[in-house]
C-alpha cells in the first residue's frame, strides 16, 4: 500500500471514529440521565412514606411523575423538530437536576408541603421525554455516521435504558437504606448534570431538525399546533401506529402502577424497604440488558417484521 492510499485510508476513518465516540457518548448520556430517572422513582415514593404520607399520597405523587410523561411526549416532538435533538437533550436534563435538587433544598432549609412537592415531581418530569424522544432521534444519523448497524445501536440505547435499571437500583436502595431520600435525590440532580454535559461536550449536532430541512421559509411558517395536528393524523390513520401506541398506552399505564405506586408501597410494609425493592428492579433491569445485548447481535440477521 503506497503512502497516499495509507494517508487517504486514515482520512476516512478519521470521522468514522469521531462519529463513534460520539455515539458512545449518547449512549452514555442516555443512561446515565436513565439512572437519574430510576433514582426519582425510588427516592419519591420512600421520601413521601417518610414524611408520614399513606399509600394515597404515594400514588398522587406518582401521578405526579407519570402525567409530564403523556404532556411530554404529546406536545415534545414538534419542539424537537424545531430546537433541535441535542439542545432539547441538555435543557431536559439541566431543567430534570435543577427540579430535583429543589426538593431536598427546599424540604431542609424553609420547608416542603406536599403540594408544593407535587408541583416540583411535574416539572420535573415535563421535559423527561423530550429529552429521551430527543437522544433516540440523534441515533440513526450518528449510527450511519459510524458505519454501524441499526439494529445494534438501537439494542445499545435499550440496553443502556436497562443498565441504568441495574446500576440506578442499587444505587438508589443503598442510598435510601443508608442515607435517606434526601442523598439519592441530591446523586440523582448530579447525574442529570453529568448527562448534560455529556452531550454538550462529546454529542456534535445532528441535521435531523425541520427547519433545517427542504424549504426553511415553509418550515418557519407552519404553526406548532399544525405540526402537532399533522402528527394526530398520521397516527389516527395509520393502523400499525395505532396499534403500537393502544399497546403502548395499556402497558406503560399498568407498568406505571406497578413500578411507582404498588411495589414502593409492598416492599415498604412487607420486604423491609427500599433495599429489597432494590435487588428486584435491579434483577428486571438485569435481564431486560441481557434480552437487548442479545438483540443486538442477531437482530439484523432476522426479518424485521419477526
Amino acid at each position: 500500500m503506497t503512502t497516499t492510499d495509507s494517508r487517504a485510508r486514515a482520512a476516512d476513518e478519521a470521522p468514522r471514529r469521531a462519529a463513534s465516540r460520539a455515539l458512545y457518548a449518547l449512549l452514555s448520556a442516555h443512561a446515565i440521565s436513565q439512572t437519574g430517572n430510576v433514582i426519582t422513582a425510588f427516592a419519591i415514593p420512600f421520601y413521601v412514606l417518610a414524611t408520614g404520607g399513606s399509600g394515597v399520597e404515594v400514588g398522587l405523587a406518582a401521578f405526579a411523575a407519570t402525567a409530564p410523561v403523556i404532556f411530554g411526549g404529546v406536545f415534545g416532538g414538534v419542539v424537537i423538530d424545531r430546537v433541535g435533538g441535542r439542545r432539547t437533550a441538555i435543557i431536559a436534563d439541566v431543567v430534570s437536576g435543577a427540579t430535583v435538587l429543589a426538593i431536598p433544598a427546599l424540604a431542609l432549609t424553609v420547608g416542603l408541603p406536599f403540594w408544593a412537592l407535587l408541583l416540583i415531581v411535574f416539572a420535573s418530569g415535563i421535559l423527561d421525554t423530550p429529552g429521551q424522544i430527543a437522544r433516540r432521534v440523534m441515533l440513526p444519523e450518528l449510527t450511519e455516521a459510524a458505519r454501524i448497524r441499526l439494529e445494534r445501536s438501537v439494542g445499545l440505547l435499550d440496553g443502556s435504558e436497562r443498565l441504568s435499571k441495574l446500576i440506578g437500583a442499587s444505587v438508589a436502595g443503598a442510598l435510601v437504606a443508608l442515607l435517606g431520600p434526601m442523598a439519592a435525590l441530591v446523586t440523582n440532580a448530579v447525574a442529570f448534570l453529568i448527562s448534560a454535559a455529556i452531550t454538550r461536550l462529546m454529542v456534535p449536532a445532528t441535521t435531523v431538525r425541520m427547519a433545517a430541512v427542504g424549504d426553511t421559509d415553509a418550515a418557519a411558517r407552519r404553526s406548532y399546533w399544525r405540526e402537532l395536528r399533522d402528527g394526530f393524523r398520521f397516527v389516527a390513520h395509520d393502523p400499525l401506529m395505532r396499534l403500537i401506541v393502544g399497546m403502548v398506552l395499556i402497558t406503560n399505564l399498568l407498568d406505571a402502577a406497578r413500578s411507582a405506586s404498588l411495589m414502593p408501597l409492598y416492599a415498604n410494609a412487607e420486604l423491609g424497604g427500599a433495599g429489597a425493592l432494590a435487588v428486584i428492579v435491579a434483577v428486571m433491569g438485569g435481564c431486560a440488558l441481557m434480552g437487548n445485548i442479545a438483540f443486538g447481535f442477531i437482530a439484523h440477521r432476522m426479518p424485521r417484521r419477526v
